[in-house]
């Protein structure tokens, strides 16, 4: 940067680089700064209308989607703009602005708005691509989750069901893509009464997927936890329900740190709804209380930058109960056989931990019970604790 000319374009080329790599592994906070650095750059340099730009607009608006949605919008008008003006409307980089746009505008609930958007996108990607391109896949993945949240569930299952098997062809089952179209006919399959047990193997599959793609401490893999909490808690079985909604609650609370999010306020508002099944309307009320508190902080302009650590330290005893939950019940189910797993799990999440002001070092591993003879109570912890 200090030689000033080209140089600063490869600044910003390794800036955007690094920020899809922070993205990819889940450190929002840093891909958000080494994004936005790299729009300043390349906008000083370039102009405002050049692809480049575009392609920094796309890649920080894909970040801070997750917590700021009107930015977001913002962001990838801007770099469609760019894009319809220098390649055309039939180009497929336009096509994936269209979708993002669309993606956009459903997060604000215009749902009509966002559905033409996603068909623009499909338009124009079955005319240049291949039949089975990923890209293609998630268009029509895209739009089944947008018809799933409109009802339209045969027509929602048909184009995921024909995502799916894009997928599988292109990438073998144990793939992240793949797991998202078990994950969006998991949310399809829920709205049938019926279907409640296979609904459950889609999220199931889903988790599994992400869990060995990414690991335990990463958004998709808190997205398949809430959803079999749904599940389970629609089959009115609400103790392993709260476990997973809490492990999805922690894993955002560490994933993204400081930072208000509406994924944060969803796992409140999930356990709200369980407990509220329940009869518990004080600890439902307490949920949504501070899913609500979040939900008005992002509402807020100043929201993008507040410091949300207070917030985190008020739940240290929520998180830190359920990790020591998911540790105990991961040494009774094996009889002990996987604490060593267990504390190292505790050991490499430690910084990241300690940075949340959840410090677990107090955390005490009980001593494993004797495993209980088959069929006892054991076997069943067993079938539900999968995650360790």
């Amino acid at each position: 940067e200090l030689l000033g000319g080209d140089l600063h374009l490869e600044v910003a080329q390794c800036l955007g680089d690094i920020g899809l790599v922070d993205d990819r592994m889940g450190r929002f906070q840093e891909a958000e700064q080494n994004h936005r650095r790299a729009l300043e750059i390349r906008t000083a340099l370039l102009g405002e209308h050049h692809l480049k730009v575009a392609m920094s607009c796309f890649n920080l608006g894909t970040v801070v989607f997750q917590w700021n949605v009107q930015e977001a919008l913002e962001l990838h008008k801007r770099a469609l703009d760019i894009r319809r003006r220098l390649l055309g409307s039939r180009d497929m980089r336009t096509a994936k602005s269209l979708s993002n746009v669309a993606h956009c505008l459903w997060g604000q609930d215009k749902l009509q708005e966002a559905e033409v958007y996603f068909r623009q996108a499909l338009e124009v990607l079955s005319e240049q691509l291949p039949r089975n391109h990923p890209w293609l896949a998630q268009a029509y993945g895209n739009l089944g989750l947008l018809y799933n949240d409109q009802g339209r569930l045969n027509e929602a299952e048909e184009l995921h069901r024909r995502a799916l098997a894009m997928r599988v062809h292109v990438f073998g089952e144990d793939h992240p893509d793949v797991a998202r179209s078990f994950g969006a006919l998991g949310l399809v399959l829920a709205q049938q009464p019926e279907r409640l047990t296979e609904a459950k193997g889609m999220h199931r599959r889903a988790l599994a997927v992400r869990m060995g793609a990414f690991g335990p401490w990463h958004p998709e893999v808190a997205r398949s936890h809430d959803f079999i909490g749904v599940v389970l808690r629609q089959q009115g079985k609400y103790g392993l329900a709260e476990r997973e909604h809490r492990r999805a609650l922690l894993i955002r609370a560490i994933v993204y740190r400081d930072k208000p999010h509406r994924e944060v306020a969803r796992s409140h508002s999930n356990l709200a709804e369980m407990w509220r099944q329940q009869g518990a309307i004080d600890k439902a009320a307490k949920a949504e209380h501070r899913s609500n508190k979040l939900l008005e902080t992002l509402k807020q302009p100043e929201s993008k930058g507040k410091d949300m650590r207070p917030f985190v330290h008020s739940q240290r005893g929520i998180l830190q109960t359920a990790w020591q939950d998911d540790v105990a019940a991961s040494a009774r189910a094996s009889g002990g056989a996987r604490q060593g797993l267990a504390l190292q799990l505790l050991k490499s999440c430690g910084a990241c931990l300690e940075g949340l002001g959840l410090a677990l070092s107090s955390c005490a591993l009980p001593a494993a019970p004797r495993p209980p003879p088959n069929g006892g109570v054991g076997a069943k912890v067993k079938e539900a604790v999968y995650l360790c």
